[in-house]
Parts: C-alpha cells; structure tokens; sequence
C-alpha cells in the first residue's frame, strides 16, 4: 500500500511537470497516453517532432519510475 502511495504522488509531480503527455496507472503497470489531433492539413514532420518530444519525456521521467 505504502509503494501505491508513492506511485500516485510521484505520478502527480510528474505530470504537473509535463504539458503533452500523461502518466497513468492502471492494474499495477503505468503507461503514458498522449493525444494528437490529425485534421485537414496532416504533416509527417510535425507528427515525428511530437513522437520525438514524447520519447523524451517518457526517457525522463523513467527513472524517477525505477526508483521507487
């Protein structure tokens, strides 16, 4: 119980701390959701800057993850 605590109020500071992406948890496991609108004009470079902004910030926030 003391871990799930933890996990909740590092899952809080995280996603204070990031504006695009948010982690969640869900059956024990934490996964990060992230939503792109595609509308009329869709342009593969912006898509790749945005999986490119993702992957980092999951690569951040990893850590502080395995720490606990």
């Amino acid at each position: 119980m003391r871990k799930t605590k933890e996990l909740y109020k590092l899952l809080n500071e995280v996603n204070t701390q990031l504006r695009f992406i948010k982690f969640m948890e869900k059956n024990g496991r934490v996964f990060a959701q992230y939503s792109y609108s595609i509308e009329f004009n869709y342009d593969p470079e912006i898509t790749l800057s945005h999986i490119a902004m993702l992957l980092k910030s999951v690569e951040s926030a990893y850590p502080k993850f395995m720490n606990l």
